[in-house]
């Protein structure tokens, strides 16, 4: 585990005899965010992003998924994103909250090389924007969102949270929706 990510990290009991960690670290806009790392038995040298979708509890980190990558040689790292697992902050679905990916691959870049991100749903999107604004060794984008106006129109239970997210709907926040979506990106 390389405990410079982190500012604070705690040694969590092993998930199929992987070591596991969860990490705080302080992004550049102030927000403690919590990520959970995996190590792998036998490391290839990579570092893998995995990036979350969904909100809150849906969609949330689960062991069994990062130790399925750990296994084929990952160190695996997955921040939770603002506002969840005791983080300050309040999530923000590919708004304020691509600070905490982008402030966490920094720190991940000063050690290691080789950088992958994966996402599904708002993952993708999160896997995506980080793709476009800083270099990684690959990137899967699952199910990702890469329009969130498509998403508004397409996935009636999700404007509610989208409103609340954005300040409103595709046409009264058009800037926000702009801004969250990888496809309108500078690549």
């Amino acid at each position: 585990m390389k405990n410079n990510w982190f500012d604070k990290v705690e040694v969590l009991p092993p998930y199929a005899g992987y070591p596991v960690h969860r990490g705080w670290y302080t992004t550049r806009d102030g927000e403690d965010v919590v990520a959970y790392t995996i190590t792998p038995k036998r490391p290839n040298g990579h570092v893998l992003f995995y990036l979350r979708g969904g909100t809150g509890r849906i969609g949330d980190v689960r062991l069994p998924r990062l130790m399925q990558f750990a296994a084929k040689g990952f160190h695996v790292v997955a921040p939770v994103y603002r506002g969840n697992h005791g983080g300050s902050g309040k999530e923000d679905f590919g708004g304020a909250d691509l600070e905490d990916v982008l402030s966490l691959y920094d720190r991940v870049r000063r050690t290691d090389t080789f950088i992958h991100a994966l996402g599904f749903s708002r993952g993708g999107m999160m896997a995506l924007s980080l793709a476009a604004e800083r270099p990684l060794t690959s990137v899967t984008s699952w199910a990702g969102v890469t329009n969130l106006e498509w998403t508004y129109e397409e996935q009636r239970s999700m404007r509610k949270m989208l409103r609340r997210m954005t300040g409103g709907d595709p046409e009264a926040a058009r800037a926000a929706y702009v801004e969250r979506s990888p496809l309108y990106k500078e690549w």
